[in-house]
This record gives C-alpha cells, sequence and structure tokens, in this order.
C-alpha cells in the first residue's frame, strides 16, 4: 500500500474557509452546540461530521466575513464497522449469519457479494456513504464512513469559526466534487481516483485489502458446513465459535459415515458384496472421487 497523505485528502489544509467534504473532529465546542441544537448526535457513534454545504457557498466575503449561505450542512460520520454490519444485514440471510460475542459468524457463500460492495464503498460510488481512510494524526482513528442521509443544518453566521476551529482534514479537490455528485444526486459521474492505483499498484492486491478487511470484521463458515454450524450453536450457545466449527466439522463428519454405511449396507444387500469388496465400495464412497456422483 502506498504510503503519505491518502489521496482521497488535501497535503495542505486552508485554514479560512470551510469546505465542502471538510471532516469535522468533534470537539468540546462542537459537541457543546450539538447538545443545544441536535442532542442526538452528541451520540459517542457518531464520531466526525463531514460539511456538505457546496464550498463556493462557504466562502467568506465582504467586511463581516460571512459566507452567502445561511446554513451549514453537517453529515454524522460513524465506524466502518457498523456500515459493514448493514452490508451484512442487506446481504446475508437471517439463517445465514449468528453474532458470536460481537462477531458475525457468517456463510462464506456471500463473501464475493459483500466483497464487491466493499470495493464500491472503498471507491466512493455507494450512494449511501462516503468512505473516510483513517488518519490518525489528524483525530481520525479508525476508518469511517460519513452517513450521508444523517445531515444536519446549524447557523452559519452563528457558528462559522465554530466548525472552522474543528476542522481537521480537507479533501482532494476531485473527491469535493465527487462528494457534491453523491449529495445532489446527479447523472454524471464525477471521475476520481479510486484504489487502483491511488493505493495500490494492481486489483489482486485491492482485491487481498478488501478480503484482509471483511476478515477483521466477519468471520467465515464454509457454506457447506453453516446449517451444522447453526446446528451446534443451538445445541450449546455457550460455545465459543472456533469451538462450533470444530463441533460442525465433526456432527458432518458422523452423519456422512452413517450415511455411507446405511448406503454401502443396501448395495452389500442387493449384490451379496465380498467383505474386501464392500471395504472398498465404502473407502470409495468416503473420498474425493464419489463427489461428482453423490452428495452426503
Amino acid at each position: 500500500m502506498k504510503s503519505d497523505v491518502h489521496f482521497t485528502y488535501s497535503s495542505s489544509i486552508d485554514s479560512g474557509n470551510l469546505k465542502q467534504g471538510d471532516i469535522l473532529e468533534k470537539t468540546e465546542e462542537l459537541e457543546g452546540l450539538l447538545k443545544k441544537v441536535h442532542p442526538h448526535y452528541t451520540n459517542d457513534d457518531y464520531t466526525h461530521f463531514q460539511v456538505l454545504t457546496q464550498s463556493c457557498d462557504l466562502v467568506r466575503r465582504g467586511k463581516q466575513k460571512h459566507c452567502s449561505s445561511r446554513y451549514i450542512s453537517l453529515a454524522a460520520v460513524r465506524s466502518l464497522g457498523t456500515v459493514i454490519s448493514r452490508i451484512i444485514d442487506g446481504n446475508v440471510e437471517k439463517n445465514k449469519k449468528i453474532s458470536i460475542d460481537n462477531v458475525n459468524w457468517c456463510s462464506d457463500k456471500f463473501k464475493n457479494k459483500i466483497s464487491l460492495e466493499l470495493e464500491s464503498l472503498f471507491n466512493n460510488n455507494d450512494k449511501n456513504y462516503f468512505f473516510l481512510k483513517s488518519y490518525p494524526e489528524k483525530s481520525l482513528q479508525y476508518d469511517s464512513c460519513t452517513f450521508l442521509h444523517l445531515s444536519i443544518a446549524i447557523k452559519a453566521q452563528e457558528h462559522y469559526d465554530l466548525c472552522l476551529s474543528s476542522k481537521r482534514i480537507e479533501l482532494e479537490s476531485n473527491f469535493q466534487s465527487k462528494l457534491g455528485w453523491l449529495v445532489g444526486n446527479l447523472y454524471s459521474r464525477v471521475g476520481t481516483e479510486d484504489y487502483v492505483p491511488g493505493c495500490f499498484e494492481n486489483k489482486s492486491d485491492f482485491n487481498n485489502y478488501v478480503s484482509s478487511t471483511l476478515d477483521s470484521f466477519i468471520a467465515w463458515v464454509k457454506a457447506d458446513q453453516f446449517a451444522a454450524f447453526r446446528e451446534c450453536h443451538e445445541e450449546d450457545k455457550g460455545k465459543a465459535g472456533d469451538e462450533l466449527i470444530e463441533a460442525a466439522t465433526h456432527k458432518l463428519k458422523e452423519k456422512k459415515q452413517s450415511k455411507i454405511q446405511t448406503l454401502a449396507g443396501l448395495i452389500d444387500k442387493a449384490v451379496e458384496l465380498k467383505p474386501n469388496q464392500k471395504i472398498t465400495l465404502i473407502n470409495f464412497l468416503d473420498s474425493e472421487m464419489a463427489k461428482p456422483y453423490i452428495s452426503f
């Protein structure tokens, strides 16, 4: 992964003006304002806010240094994990996911679909969110997302300076435009740099990054094991996920062996196999070679 400032962010910050896309830290002063006008947004889930108002309406002009916009629109920023949980809810059937000790255990049948959504999110092609790569040096400790539909308005003339003092990160100009496109729901696509080649030289490295990100939020269970995994969880909800994987594997193996013995017995009864032939048949049914012909 390339180093230095993430390609989404500007390496310099205009300290005299707010701009569309500016990321504001929820400072004590900003939180104090929110308590008065939008108390719900003081919740710890909302770590930062992003300016949605167009840059041209935020430029301070004249002797009084007022901007043309009467209000500053701010959207709430929440953790990437919150968004991934929502992606899981939207893509994974209820009986194909289990939460164990605050970890989502999902059938890997859905991994490719979720990965594609995460790729779209990372490249800011999701109409609901704007992805923000972590920038600890500027107070953004974790990968996060702006919830574009969770916006509030505060009076510009009264609170401009307070917002400006909370400004920590400024978007690169193309990404200011991209955010404006998302907010305005325009029909033309703003061309911005994607993660390839913005952060990674090739698609395979980006795919590995997407996969490792998902793996940090989701524990995957093989699709053909998930029913047994859920069954074991219902039998003993005190078991950890890894223990359930082991129990499910053992349960499936026992079921397979039982079915193999039953089938071999039926065949033996029909054609009267010799002992060594029955052993050969059981070994074949238990092998990978039998999979194209029979499923247990």
